[in-house]
């Protein structure tokens, strides 16, 4: 993970371009194979990123309110979920 972005995202779109970039490939399938259940899990890892990286806690307002949430732990987890989804789509999944 490459952390200090140099504009903060302003949509839940631009946020996942960034992680994208940001993540690594071992990363990006760590997340996809989580259970939907257990997204709550990245909380402490990935949402810590998110809030920080992309100002969740230091103003970045726009991004919040993208998200529909009113708070930056609510948010984060709001991209999370919109990223596990992007890393999801067309993707076929391990059955084991």
């Amino acid at each position: 993970m490459k952390p200090k972005i140099k504009r903060w995202p302003a949509n839940i779109a631009e946020a996942i371009r960034i992680l994208d970039l940001l993540l690594s490939d071992e990363e990006k399938f760590a997340i996809r194979i989580v259970p939907l259940s257990n997204l709550k899990l990245l909380h402490a890892s990935l949402g810590r990123l998110i809030r920080n990286e992309f100002g969740l806690v230091a103003g970045n307002d726009e991004l919040i309110t993208t998200t529909l949430e009113i708070d930056p732990d609510l948010a984060s987890m709001t991209i999370i979920r919109e990223y596990w989804d992007h890393l999801r789509a067309g993707q076929s999944m391990p059955t084991h």
